[in-house]
C-alpha cells in the first residue's frame, strides 16, 4: 500500500532518490579502505527512523545500528528487551538452547491449523537468540538436520545442472556446487567463505551468486511447501547483517537438531570459533574448491601438529636403550627425590576434593586487617584452599626387596608425609595387589608414623606390575591421583602384557642404602625396566623420578 516516509531531521518529505540513500549509507563500504565510513550514530538513526514508518516492529531503542535491522524486528515481534550489558544478557544457556529445544518440539508435533505459524514464531524466537547471544556478521541458513540440507543439496545440483546445459555455468561451478552438496550437516555448524572480502566483486553466475539464489529460493519453497500443508517449515534464513544479507561474505549453515540436543557450553564454543573465524580467520580462496570456513586456519595447525608429532616421533625413534651410566653415579638423597616429586605434583591440574590441601594467602584491602581492623589502609588477609591430587603410594613387596629396601620405602613415606602434610592412599604389591586403604599420617610425628605403617597388611611373592596398572585404570578417581611406585625395578615388561600404562604414575627407587651394590643394582633393574616398557609408552622417561635421569641421548647420526 502506499506510504509516505519522513526525514526524521528535516521533517521533509523522503522523495524516492533519498530513499537507497538513506538505507545505503550507513553499510556502504569504501572500495579503497575496506571500511564502511557512513557508519555514524546519526545516518543510523535515520535509516532506521525511516524503516520504523514503513514496517512493523522496528524501533530505534531495540538496536542502534542498521546492519542488525532483523535482529532489531525481530527483538520487536516478540516483545523482547534489547542486549544490554549488565543487565539483559542472552547466552547459549537462557536463550539459544532453550529457543532450539521449543522449535523442535514443535516441528515433532506436526501439522495442525497454527503449526505453521508457531513454526514460524519459533524459528523468529531461535534466530533472535542467536543473533542477540554472539553477533555474528555473516548470512545464517538454519535447517532442521542433516536431511534438510541434503534436499538443498538437491536443490543446488538441480538449478546449477540446468544452468550448465546452457552454457552460463562454467565446469569449475558445477563442481563446487557438488563439492557444496556433497558435505554433511552433522555437527552443530558448517561454514562457506564466498569471497575474501566484502568489497570483491564476483561475476555473474559464479558460485557465490549461485548458491546465495538457490538458498533462498529452496528456503521459500520450503516455506510454501510448510504453510500449503499446514505445517512448520523445515529452513529458515538467518539474517544476521543487512550487509551480509545483500553482498554475502560468508554463509553458515545451522543444524537445529544438534542446537536442540548438545550442551549450552557446546553450543558457546563452537559460536565463538565461528564469530573468531569471521573477523579475523585466514581468508584464503580457492579457484578450484570451495573453500570452508577456518579450512585454511585448520589445515594450518594440522600442518603444525603434523610436523611436531614427525618431530616427536624422530626423537623418539632415535633414543638408543637406556643404561646404567645414564643415572647418577653416586644414590640421590631422599630430599632429591621429595623435590621430584614435588615439581610433579605441582605441575597436575586442581581437583574439586582431595586429601591434598593447600592454603593460599593474599594480603587485601576487601578484608579489615585482624590487628588493626579500624584502618583501612592497612590491608588484611585472606586465604583461599585449592586441592591438588591425592597421593596414592604403590611400595612393592615382592621376594626381589629385602627388608632394608622396603624400610627405605616407607622412610620415605614418613618424609613425604612431614614435608606434605597430608594423609596416604597405600597399597602394597607383588603378584598379589593389597587393598586400597587410606594412611591417617598427616600431623602424625615418625614414631607415630612408623607404628602405622607397620601395622598396614602387606603382600609378597612375585611381581606383576600390570596389577598396579589395571587398578589405576579401572577408576577415575584413581587415575587423577598421582601414583608413586617405590621399587627395585625387578620387573619388566613383554609381548604377552596387555595393559594401558597410567598417565599419572611415577617410579622412585627403594634400596638399601647402606649398600653400594644395591644403587648400583637398581640402575641396571631400571635400564631394563624402560627399555621393556618404551614400546607401550613413549614417555617412560620423563616418569622416572629421583635416580637423576634425563632420558637416554639420541643415536650419534
Amino acid at each position: 500500500m502506499p506510504a509516505r516516509a519522513v526525514d526524521s531531521v528535516s521533517g521533509n518529505a523522503v522523495t524516492p532518490a533519498d530513499l537507497g540513500q538513506l538505507l545505503a549509507t550507513p553499510i556502504l563500504v569504501d572500495s579503497f579502505s575496506g571500511g564502511t565510513p557512513g557508519d555514524t550514530p546519526e545516518n543510523n538513526a535515520a535509516a532506521l527512523d525511516l524503516l520504523a514508518q514503513t514496517t512493523s516492529a522496528i524501533s530505534r531503542s531495540s538496536h542502534p545500528y542498521i546492519r542488525q535491522v532483523f535482529l532489531n524486528q525481530g527483538l520487536g515481534e516478540l516483545r523482547l528487551p534489547a542486549p544490554a550489558p549488565g543487565r539483559v544478557i542472552y547466552s547459549a544457556e537462557n536463550a539459544v538452547s532453550p529457543s532450539a529445544k521449543e522449535l523442535l518440539s514443535v516441528i515433532g508435533d506436526g501439522s495442525s491449523p497454527t503449526a505453521y505459524d508457531d513454526g514460524d514464531a519459533g524459528w523468529t524466537q531461535f534466530f533472535v537468540s542467536l543473533a542477540a547471544a554472539f553477533r555474528p556478521a555473516t548470512l545464517g541458513v538454519a535447517m532442521l538436520g542433516p536431511d534438510t540440507f541434503t534436499r538443498f543439496g538437491e536443490h543446488l545440483m538441480e538449478v546449477a545442472s540446468a544452468l550448465h546445459a546452457s552454457g552460463k555455468v562454467s565446469a569449475d561451478v558445477l563442481d563446487k556446487c557438488r563439492q557444496c552438496a556433497a558435505i554433511t550437516l552433522t555437527d552443530l555448524t558448517e561454514a562457506l567463505r564466498l569471497r575474501p572480502r566484502a568489497n570483491v566483486p564476483t561475476e555473474d553466475y559464479s558460485f557465490a551468486r549461485l548458491v546465495v539464489h538457490s538458498l533462498f529460493s529452496f528456503v521459500r519453497t520450503e516455506q510454501v511447501s510448510a504453510a500449503a500443508s499446514s505445517a512448520p517449515a523445515h529452513a529458515a534464513l538467518l539474517p544476521f547483517d543487512l550487509t551480509e544479507v545483500i553482498c554475502p561474505e560468508t554463509i553458515v549453515f545451522v543444524n537445529l537438531d544438534a542446537h536442540a540436543r548438545r550442551t549450552p557450553s557446546e553450543i558457546k564454543k563452537e559460536w565463538t570459533w565461528v564469530t573468531g573465524q569471521l573477523t579475523s580467520g585466514l581468508k584464503v580462496m580457492s579457484m578450484k574448491t570451495i573453500t570452508r570456513l577456518g579450512a585454511a586456519a585448520s589445515r594450518l595447525r594440522n600442518a603444525e601438529r603434523t610436523a611436531v608429532n614427525s618431530r616427536n616421533q624422530l626423537d623418539r625413534d632415535s633414543k638408543r636403550d637406556a643404561q646404567a651410566a645414564d643415572f647418577s653415579a653416586a644414590a640421590p638423597p631422599p630430599a632429591q627425590i621429595l623435590n621430584d616429586l614435588r615439581t610433579k605434583l605441582d605441575r597436575m591440574a586442581t581437583v574439586n576434593k582431595s586429601q591434598n590441601i593447600q592454603l593460599h594467602k593474599k594480603k587485601t584491602l576487601a578484608r579489615p586487617n585482624r590487628r588493626r581492623p579500624d584502618n583501612p589502609d592497612v590491608p588484611g588477609i585472606t586465604t583461599r584452599q585449592n586441592f591438588k591430587p591425592d597421593v596414592h603410594y604403590f611400595p612393592d613387596t615382592s621376594g626381589s626387596m629385602s627388608l632394608q629396601d622396603y624400610m627405605d620405602g616407607a622412610l620415605f613415606l614418613m618424609m613425604m608425609a612431614k614435608k606434605f602434610q597430608m594423609n596416604f592412599y597405600f597399597s602394597s604389591h607383588s603378584h598379589l595387589l593389597a587393598p586400597e586403604i587410606l594412611l591417617p599420617v598427616k600431623g602424625k610425628s615418625v614414631p607415630q608414623m612408623r607404628k602405622l605403617i607397620e601395622s598396614v597388611p602387606k603382600v609378597g611373592g612375585g611381581n606383576d606390575f600390570s596389577l598396579v596398572y589395571d587398578f589405576i585404570q579401572a577408576s577415575t578417581d584413581r587415575r587423577r591421583r598421582l601414583n608413586v611406585v617405590a621399587t627395585d625395578f625387578g620387573w619388566v615388561a613383554n609381548s604377552s602384557h596387555m595393559f594401558t600404562h597410567p598417565e599419572n604414575i611415577v617410579y622412585l627407587p627403594a634400596f638399601d642404602r647402606s649398600s653400594s651394590y644395591s644403587w648400583e643394582s637398581v640402575k641396571s633393574n631400571c635400564s631394563h625396566f624402560i627399555n621393556s616398557m618404551r614400546p607401550l609408552d613413549p614417555d617412560i622417561d620423563t616418569k622416572i623420578l629421583g635416580m637423576g635421569y634425563a632420558g637416554a641421548s639420541p643415536n650419534a647420526t
